[in-house]
């Protein structure tokens, strides 16, 4: 991890785009040999609702949550 200290630490101060590049590739290498799974969400979101009641919910498993979209969100009967 202190290859990859150092070139965060770098990338972090250069303007030169080629060499950004080329620091992003290696440490992407260093943290995928590192990894066993590289996961595409961190953590699991369950949400629940009634669907005969509540239209507009959509799941996001994001770090937005469950109520990303609640200004969608409407009664059926209304």
């Amino acid at each position: 991890m202190a290859r990859y200290r150092e070139l965060l630490a770098t990338l972090r101060v250069t303007h030169d785009r080629d060499l950004a590049l080329e620091l992003a590739v290696e440490m992407e290498r260093l943290l995928a040999d590192e990894a066993v799974i590289i996961p595409l969400y961190n953590r699991l979101v369950v949400g629940a609702y009634w669907a005969d009641e509540i239209a507009g919910y959509e799941v996001n498993p994001t770090q937005a949550a469950h109520t990303w979209n609640i200004d969608m969100w409407h009664r059926v009967d209304r």
